[in-house]
Formats: structure tokens, C-alpha cells, sequence
């Protein structure tokens, strides 16, 4: 098939924006990874809580839909991805029937192969196994614990939440207040505010960027980020704030925060 005059131009120039979005390839899903190939397209599209079949079928007919109206109806392509999760793998083989549809050919998820069983002890030695390394593991936390404290032991229980530096991206939603309930495993908690309605008007799909926050901002997808001191990305947090009115507060339940964490962001 001949191919479409400008296209392949067009997808150069929106990868170029990616790229410049600090966006990979490869998009983490669920802890996993999620790749998509195909023979003129190679891109990522990110995910926090879709489908990721959903999310790439509309990112191609957002893409099609630049497409002239004259060689639309060549453009058709089979794509495979595999979506690595916890304990299982989701290969999916699907394809481009006509544009904007996305059709799923074959969908199936297989178990990880699990790791060697373990040999058999007896139950007698699986007793004096256990209380031998009790009594070994209290004897070096008594002789070491207090020399491993100033190293970083015990920084989650101390962790301050106003240390935390907060950010947001643009988008009408912002955090107000990062906090803990008291206790030195209290559950931690960010409150967040809609500013202003999301906005309705898309930018152009060139900047590839804006036009992926403001896909989120739409629907209410956003997650949040935790960084360290360096700006090195250590946990992403997927929440839905799509009920969240102008003027509302949102107070959030949060899982603890990574030991090292330094700044949050809501992002979309």
C-alpha cells in the first residue's frame, strides 16, 4: 500500500511532542508495562485507571481524524500489545478495521510461570527454624537498631507532611492541604479544591502535552505523583475527581507515602 501523503510526517511531529512531554515509549500500567507496535505507529499513550485498549483507540481516531478525507479509508493496521501486571500477563492482538474502530481479534490473560516450590521441612525443623531466627533477629535490632536510625530507619513513621512540597498542573484542580490523622501510623490524606470548570476547549493535538492533560482534565482522570528531592518519579497514585463541582473540596485517603518522597503533584 502506497503510503498516505503527510502522515507519516504528522506522526514524526507528534512523537517529537511527546518526547518533548517527557514521555516514553512504554507507559507503566497496574505496575506493569504496556507496548504498542505496529508498522507506522509506535507510540505511547499514558494511563491512570482506563482500559488501555479504550485509551489507545481513541488516541488513533484523534489521529485518523487528521488523516484527509480522500486516504482515510486506506489506512488500516494490526497492532499487538501485552500488558504485564502482577502475577499475570494480558496479551492482546487487535486491529484497525476501519477508522476509529478498534477491534479486539483475541484478548487472553495467562498466569506468570510461579517460582520452584520450596523443599519440605519437617514440621519439628520448622519450629526451631523459626524461633532461632526470632532470637537472632531481636538480638541485631537491639545491637544495630539505634546505629541504623540516622540512615533512614524509621523515616516513614517521622515523615512530615509539611515538608512535602505540592504542586498541580493546570486544569482547575488544585491540592489545598496535605496531612495525617495523629499517630505514628496515621492514615495519610490529601485534600483537594476544583478552582475552575475543566477547561472545554481542546488545544491543538500538535502539543502533544497539553493535549493529553487536557484529555484527563475532561473526564476527571488524574493521578497523583510522588518525587523525591531530585525529581525522580517514585510512586504514581491513579484517583477520579469527575465529581469534584467548582468551589468543593475533595478529602482523599492516600496510601503511605514513599520513604524518600519530597514532592507531590496532581497531575492529570
Amino acid at each position: 500500500m502506497p503510503p498516505i501523503p503527510g502522515f507519516a510526517e504528522f506522526l514524526d511531529e507528534w512523537k517529537r511532542g511527546l518526547a518533548q512531554a517527557g514521555i516514553a515509549l512504554v507507559v507503566t500500567v497496574d505496575g506493569g508495562r504496556f507496548d504498542v507496535h505496529a508498522p507506522e505507529l509506535e507510540i505511547e499513550v499514558p494511563d491512570v485507571g482506563r482500559d488501555p485498549v479504550d485509551t489507545l483507540a481513541e488516541a488513533l481516531g484523534v489521529l485518523i481524524a487528521r488523516v484527509p478525507d480522500g486516504d482515510r479509508a486506506r489506512l488500516h493496521s494490526t497492532l499487538r500489545a501485552t500488558v504485564f501486571g502482577r502475577g499475570t500477563q494480558r496479551r492482546t492482538l487487535f486491529a484497525l478495521r476501519s477508522p476509529g474502530v478498534l477491534e479486539v481479534v483475541e484478548d487472553r490473560t495467562v498466569a506468570v510461570t510461579a517460582p520452584a516450590p520450596r523443599p519440605d521441612l519437617s514440621r519439628a525443623a520448622r519450629h526451631w527454624a523459626f524461633w532461632v531466627t526470632l532470637v537472632l533477629a531481636s538480638a541485631l535490632f537491639l545491637t544495630f537498631g539505634p546505629t541504623l536510625s540516622p540512615l533512614g530507619w524509621g523515616e516513614l513513621r517521622t515523615l512530615d507532611p509539611a515538608a512535602i512540597e505540592l504542586t498541580s498542573a493546570p486544569g482547575g484542580v488544585e491540592i489545598v492541604r496535605l496531612d495525617r490523622e495523629v499517630g505514628a501510623h496515621g492514615t495519610w490524606y490529601a485534600v483537594l479544591e476544583r478552582r475552575t470548570a475543566a477547561p472545554q476547549v481542546a488545544p491543538p493535538l500538535d502539543d502533544a502535552g497539553a493535549w493529553l492533560e487536557w484529555l484527563g482534565a475532561a473526564r476527571g482522570r488524574a493521578h497523583l505523583e510522588w518525587r523525591d528531592d531530585t525529581g525522580n518519579v517514585l510512586r504514581v497514585d491513579p484517583i477520579d475527581v469527575s465529581g469534584l463541582g467548582v468551589g468543593q473540596e475533595l478529602m482523599l485517603h492516600v496510601p503511605t507515602p514513599p520513604k524518600d518522597a519530597a514532592r507531590l503533584r496532581f497531575g492529570w
